[in-house]
């Protein structure tokens, strides 16, 4: 740990020193020394998920990025560390994190598993959601990280990693490999009522991602009931015992999935996190109001909030 700390520290100075550096107006050479932060940001990939995000869209224009845009707010809010906390240094077992809508939870787990199949291939890892079209949608967004060389640099980061993107091209069974081709694959994405006994294994990370279908089945306490059976029969018994587990969704009620199962694990617990982010802050001001107008601002969620009220009223 103690070299780890230093390492880190030594490429935060280093990279430090070239900001510096890129700012002296007699600096030649600029794009080259700026290239160097990218080799930096591979050596620290290992040990930080902020580095491998930064990296993993090196050359794209930031404005049509995924990871900077929201880097502030995932930052302030501690879903990066979290996640680090989880995956990377192992002091998490099961992470739980609420979000409102469309602010971007899918995707970065799709980058949080391309870590995983370039550091680990020989893993196996499990996506579990409401739907078949949810879980296509996440494998063509992690397949497209893995094999689309312009716009990401998955590959520059894990060199000796294979991914054969070629034979997965036309592949409709939401599974592929890193690594040598294998039994349980390397990946895996499922909806909950998908086949999931014997079809996959998962020894790394399980997430459940919006495992409730909409506001009906939510305000549904027997719809609830019927799915928790689901998810924990055939979801968790996917995951082996030493497995992550990492719970995403928008929640409408306290007896969904992530309800019940913090009531299983107890959020006292040191091995668990839970990370509610409302849409609006205790100013009421957006909590997701994103660089680059990516994101939804006050007046969104305000509007929004004044049609749930209106809602109401009406019943």
């Amino acid at each position: 740990k103690g070299n780890k700390d230093k390492g880190l520290k030594y490429c935060k100075s280093f990279e430090n020193l070239i900001d510096e550096l890129l700012k002296n107006e007699k600096c030649l050479n600029k794009a080259k020394i700026y290239n160097k932060i990218f080799d930096i940001l591979v050596l620290e990939t290992p040990y930080s998920f902020d580095s491998y995000f930064r990296a993993l869209e090196w050359e794209r224009p930031i404005e049509e990025q995924f990871y900077l845009p929201r880097r502030e707010v995932l930052m302030k809010f501690g879903i990066i560390q979290a996640l680090e906390d989880l995956i990377i240094n192992d002091k998490l077992d099961e992470l739980f994190t609420s979000f409102p809508v469309r602010v971007g939870k899918s995707t970065l787990a799709v980058l949080v598993i391309t870590w995983i199949l370039g550091m680990e291939s020989q893993r196996t890892n499990l996506y579990i959601s409401n739907s078949g079209t949810l879980a296509t949608t996440f494998y063509e967004g992690v397949k497209t990280i893995l094999g689309d060389d312009f716009t990401y640099q998955w590959a520059k980061i894990f060199p000796k990693t294979k991914f054969n993107s070629r034979e997965m091209r036309n592949s409709k069974d939401t599974q592929l490999d890193t690594g040598t081709n294998k039994r349980f694959h390397s990946f895996t994405a499922r909806s909950i009522d998908g086949s999931l006994n014997g079809a996959c294994d998962c020894d790394r990370l399980l997430i459940l991602d919006d495992l409730v279908n909409g506001i009906e089945e939510a305000l549904n306490v027997n719809r609830l009931r019927s799915l928790w059976l689901k998810v924990n029969s055939d979801g968790l018994s996917r995951a082996k015992q030493k497995a992550k587990k990492w719970w995403i969704g928008t929640r409408w009620s306290i007896y969904d999935p992530i309800g019940i199962r913090l009531q299983m694990v107890g959020e006292d617990n040191p091995r668990i996190k839970n990370i509610v982010i409302p849409a609006l802050d205790e100013n009421d001001e957006s909590n997701f109001n994103y660089l680059y107008n990516v994101g939804f601002d006050t007046q969104f969620y305000r509007e929004k909030r004044a049609s749930y009220e209106a809602s109401d009223d009406i019943a």
